[in-house]
């Protein structure tokens, strides 16, 4: 079943608009996260293609106890087994995702894991779990899968970091 559903995340195209002007904003070091944010990397980031205009929604709306990031546009919207899945694009980096999650007042972040390029994240929600994976997909914009599963199956979400170690979120001091 996750390599269906990354598959499916793999097969998107990404969408958003950038104002080349604007700053990069920096991942914290606060975090215990091995990558951190830096003019070589935002080098690197330059080195992808521009945005598209962001996709289309779907017409459906995700069950309220799914954590989105915010700006999300949903283009796809199932249930696999016991998970809701919702696939979809941001205009934000993973970095950008992670950092915007872990200073969130409202979610409770219990996993993370970011790789650069790609970002991980596992929120509780009390009788529900939401795991979010964005994957970069062009300069200013990331592809993301949303998984929302019952506390009590659990197990069916993956676990970010699960098999190299992920870390526990630090709010960024400014």
């Amino acid at each position: 079943m996750g390599s269906i559903l990354v598959a499916a995340v793999l097969t998107t195209a990404c969408g958003g608009a950038s104002d080349p002007g604007a700053p990069t904003v920096a991942a914290s070091d606060a975090t215990d996260s091995p990558f951190v944010l830096t003019d070589q990397t935002n080098e690197l980031y330059e080195g992808f293609i521009d945005c598209d205009p962001l996709p289309d929604g779907v017409d459906e709306a995700p069950p309220a106890e799914m954590v989105l990031p915010d700006g999300m546009v949903i283009t796809d919207l199932t249930e696999v087994g016991p998970l809701i899945s919702a696939t979809g694009f941001v205009d934000a980096t993973p970095i950008d995702l992670r950092d915007a999650f872990v200073e969130r007042d409202d979610v409770e972040v219990v996993h993370l894991e970011d790789e650069g390029f790609e970002a991980e994240i596992l929120i509780d929600g009390g009788s529900t779990r939401t795991y979010i994976k964005a994957s970069i997909r062009c300069r200013t914009g990331s592809v993301v899968q949303v998984l929302l599963g019952p506390d009590d199956e659990a197990q069916a979400l993956p676990v970010p970091g699960q098999a190299a170690g992920g870390t526990t979120p630090q709010p960024p001091t400014d």
